[in-house]
């Protein structure tokens, strides 16, 4: 029993492609204009300088920028501390 073959649709009575680009032209196809247009309805960042919480949020990097080199520093009483450990 063989199964029946649909026939195959006439090109005459198929929508046209339009809307879609040319393979191979360069064109950009619709998908990719609203991507382009979701893209530019992005707002900016603002500018460092517009918030004032900066300032603040620089000040306090400043703060713990300083108090990790105070740390860091050697301490005065390591000159007074033996460079060679007992052995024991």
């Amino acid at each position: 029993m063989s199964t029946p073959t649909k026939p195959f649709p006439d090109p005459a009575s198929a929508h046209a492609l339009q809307d879609e680009a040319d393979i191979g032209s360069g064109e950009k196809t619709p998908a990719q204009h609203e991507t382009d247009q979701m893209i530019r309805d992005i707002p900016p960042l603002p500018s460092p300088g517009d918030n004032p919480d900066d300032e603040a949020e620089a000040g306090r990097e400043r703060r713990e920028h300083d108090a990790s080199l105070q740390r860091d520093e050697p301490a005065d009483d390591l000159d007074g501390l033996d460079p060679v450990p007992p052995k024991g």
